[in-house]
């Protein structure tokens, strides 16, 4: 039910709890007291942040009549473009395909299925820079010194996207 904040040399994590209907009205009232407090005193001792949580806010899948799509658009996304200058990166799952968007300079990355079901792209998202339907990936994140790396793969080792950023 929790979120937590890890901290790093060059970033602060900062870990979610997306799903809201899991979490009373009090418990999700905290969460978003807490991120913005985090958000602000990352940006006071110069942080970069990377966010995680499950659900996505932005995806081809979603409907945005989703209560947990409409939630996090209403509570956390504003909050991320307030601090926009500082998140590096925004991490979610549960749609199964891969999607990268960004939406007022922050980077939002579905992380897609790494196996089991894969989902057909059905819905339009504007803020879609790059997807991949019906494959499975996975993720893999490096930071090495001050350089964040994450490579996406299909099943065989095929490396269908890379981005670079620097912390």
């Amino acid at each position: 039910k929790g979120h937590s904040l890890l901290s790093f040399p060059h970033f602060n994590l900062i870990r979610l709890n997306s799903n809201f209907d899991k979490l009373t009205k009090e418990e999700q009232e905290e969460q978003e007291k807490w991120l913005e407090e985090s958000l602000e005193l990352s940006k006071e001792n110069n942080k970069k942040i990377i966010i995680c949580f499950h659900h996505s806010p932005f995806s081809s899948v979603s409907s945005s009549s989703n209560y947990h799509v409409q939630r996090l658009r209403k509570k956390f996304v504003p909050l991320f473009e307030k601090y926009n200058e500082n998140i590096i990166i925004v991490l979610s799952g549960h749609k199964h395909l891969y999607e990268r968007s960004i939406k007022n300079k922050v980077h939002y990355l579905v992380s897609g299925p790494a196996g089991g079901l894969r989902a057909f792209s059905i819905r339009k998202n504007p803020y879609s820079v790059f997807k991949k339907s019906l494959r499975s990936t996975f993720t893999h994140l490096s930071i090495k010194n001050d350089i964040l790396e994450l490579k996406t793969y299909a099943r065989k080792g095929e490396l269908i996207d890379f981005l670079t950023f620097y912390l």
